[in-house]
């Protein structure tokens, strides 16, 4: 919980979110194992990471609907060197674009693209049969679970004490990590595709995103100003 604290103030001192630091953690990551699991058929270079990001389109009015039943996604390009640039470099690009496509609604552009995919000839299936990877990574924060800690009266100790979260692998999108928030606490779980990395590969990466993490949130911290206005 402390360090769950930490990254909240770590994204407040730089005017960015939680979401933002993370992803930029993934990018940094991920970007060794990436030609590894791009996928022959990928749509992707082998040198870029496509990160795909869910985006909650609800409104205030929407806030007891569930974040599935409005959403969409977006998708984020990073390059060996963009991504080798900095954390904070990194951290502002990846600001910029989400500001950008909230700015201009582009979070609907993949809902309109199932609209006209209905429209084809075989509907929504025909268009996506084939189709290659559209992700090196997928990555989802299903926030706070589970808000009311409920404890065992005899023993006064919590009854959940850890929550997983595990997103769904689509065809040859090799990883996916989920965030979900329980007690106070931030975890992610990396779930991924045995056929394409190790354990060894994925417990690499969990290290490089921990201290990707933390050495993100800590150049974020330290700014006295602001990541520049978008």
């Amino acid at each position: 919980p402390s360090r769950t604290e930490a990254l909240r103030h770590a994204a407040a001192a730089a005017d960015v979110s939680v979401n933002e630091l993370a992803a930029t953690a993934i990018f940094q990551a991920v970007a060794p194992l990436c030609r590894k699991m791009q996928s022959p058929q990928s749509a992707t270079r082998p040198d870029v990471v496509r990160l795909c990001v869910p985006m909650n389109l609800r409104r205030a009015s929407d806030r007891k609907m569930p974040a599935t039943n409005l959403c969409s996604m977006v998708f984020l390009d990073r390059t060996p060197s963009q991504i080798a640039a900095g954390p904070l470099s990194l951290l502002q690009s990846i600001h910029d674009e989400m500001a950008l496509i909230r700015r201009h609604g582009l979070g609907l552009t993949f809902i309109f693209s199932l609209l006209l995919g209905r429209r084809l000839p075989g509907g929504i299936r025909g268009v996506v049969a084939g189709q290659p990877a559209a992700a090196t990574v997928l990555f989802t924060n299903v926030g706070k679970v589970f808000r009311r800690r409920r404890t065992d009266a005899a023993q006064a100790l919590p009854l959940v004490t850890a929550v997983e979260g595990l997103a769904p692998l689509r065809r040859d999108t090799p990883l996916a990590i989920t965030a979900t928030e329980h007690a106070g606490q931030l975890a992610f779980t990396f779930r991924y595709d045995h056929s394409q990395l190790t354990p060894a590969d994925v417990a690499a990466a969990v290290r490089r995103f921990d201290e990707a993490l933390e050495n993100v949130a800590k150049a974020a911290a330290s700014q006295s100003v602001s990541l520049r206005p978008t």
